[in-house]
């Protein structure tokens, strides 16, 4: 992807390969995740590990107040983010591509 301006460095594969980053678009995408979780327990936690990067890159655009009160902990991540399957099924529609996580669950509220 050249000449198109964006500063999302996961949009860029030689990036997504470096930070191990398995992006929502590849189906059953919890079977191509690196993770000390195994997928037979607990999927979700198993997606942390690739949603943990999208996370990070994209932290300089949430806020201080909702930075600092992020944990970086698989249970924190499956109790308080809600996933794009999860969203598809609510609202019977296409998910975005580009995220694994949608945002957290108790705070929808936009970046200021």
């Amino acid at each position: 992807m050249q000449g198109v301006p964006t500063y999302d460095i996961l949009a860029n594969p030689f990036y997504r390969r470096k930070f191990c980053y398995v992006e929502c678009s590849i189906p059953d995408r919890v079977d191509y995740c690196i993770s000390q979780y195994s997928s037979d327990t607990d999927p979700k936690k198993v997606l942390f590990s690739a949603d943990i990067v999208r996370l990070v890159c994209d932290m300089a655009y949430l806020g201080r107040k909702k930075v600092m009160s992020l944990e970086f902990d698989a249970d924190y991540y499956v109790r308080n983010f809600k996933f794009v399957e999860e969203e598809d099924s609510e609202k019977k529609s296409t998910a975005n591509p580009g995220f694994g996580l949608l945002a957290p669950i108790q705070d929808t509220t936009t970046v200021q």
